[in-house]
């Protein structure tokens, strides 16, 4: 599935993006709503009455919605670093033959084409 994400995306980037767009979207809709749920057993088990709040002299200083964004960032960050893991190439085509390999190869295991730099040591 990825790959052929991969593969649309070098056909058609605006498809892609558009296709990302919504995906982005969704995520955002999908951390919203999961932060609002964990605020609100997290409100009903500490909070009490008054809300997720505490008091600077005279003023109440309330922090269910700062404590919502937090989570939401949480899981959009966790969700793109996920993204960014899977996408990255950790194989590359080799030239000669088309066969997958190993980013950090070489030699191609197949037809033994030479497809890195020879480290010198």
């Amino acid at each position: 599935m990825i790959r052929r994400f991969r593969d649309l995306a070098s056909r058609e980037p605006g498809a892609a993006l558009a296709g990302l767009f919504a995906l982005a979207l969704a995520a955002v809709g999908l951390a919203t709503s999961l932060a609002q749920v964990a605020v609100s057993v997290i409100d009903q088990h500490v909070g009490g009455q008054g809300g997720l709040g505490f008091h600077i002299g005279h003023t109440l200083i309330e922090y269910e919605d700062p404590l919502q964004a937090g989570i939401v960032l949480v899981l959009l960050g966790g969700g793109l670093y996920w993204g960014y893991r899977v996408m990255s190439p950790a194989m590359q085509t080799c030239p000669d033959c088309l066969s997958e390999i190993p980013l950090e190869a070489i030699v191609c295991r197949y037809c033994t084409t030479q497809v890195g730099e020879v480290p010198c040591e």
